[in-house]
């Protein structure tokens, strides 16, 4: 979308969260995600430590998963062998990962990405368990619960 568009949404209050970063906008917007979790999708957000913030802070039922490199040297391994950004992206990238690391703690689950296949299969792994909580099966435990005998 134009500049001019996202500009328009932002003070529209139509995201959940937005940002500006590296010279992007980023943002999710309101009514997308509200459709799709109506309709029994789950949503997974990319977003930074002040995106999820702002997530949390609008009340939303969410679930927070912190993905971390094992070490900043292999994230700085990561960012050079993309071979995509310049070495001052590079600097600016990893001062931002110093900066957010330290809010794990505010997470509801920590996944290392130390490589790609356990990393993919602990998400995964969250993500059965939360759709099994028992707040989000209540209504069918309760119907299925109704059709055994009582004593």
């Amino acid at each position: 979308m134009t500049r001019d568009r996202f500009e328009a949404m932002t003070a529209a209050g139509e995201f959940h969260e937005w940002a500006s970063l590296y010279g992007n906008l980023y943002g999710t917007c309101a009514a997308d995600t509200e459709r799709l979790l109506a309709s029994g999708i789950d949503v997974v957000l990319v977003i930074d430590v002040q995106g999820a913030r702002k997530v949390r802070a609008r009340g939303l039922p969410v679930t927070t998963v912190f993905v971390m490199p094992p070490s900043m040297a292999v994230l700085e391994q990561r960012l050079r062998g993309r071979r995509k950004d310049s070495e001052a992206e590079i600097q600016r990238r990893l001062e931002t990962a110093r900066s957010e690391v330290g809010a794990y703690s505010e997470y509801d689950f920590v996944v290392v990405n130390d490589e790609v296949t356990g990393a993919v299969d602990r998400l995964r792994s969250i993500v059965v368990a939360e759709r099994a909580r028992l707040q989000r099966m209540q209504g069918e435990a309760e119907t299925i619960a109704g059709t055994f005998p009582h004593d």
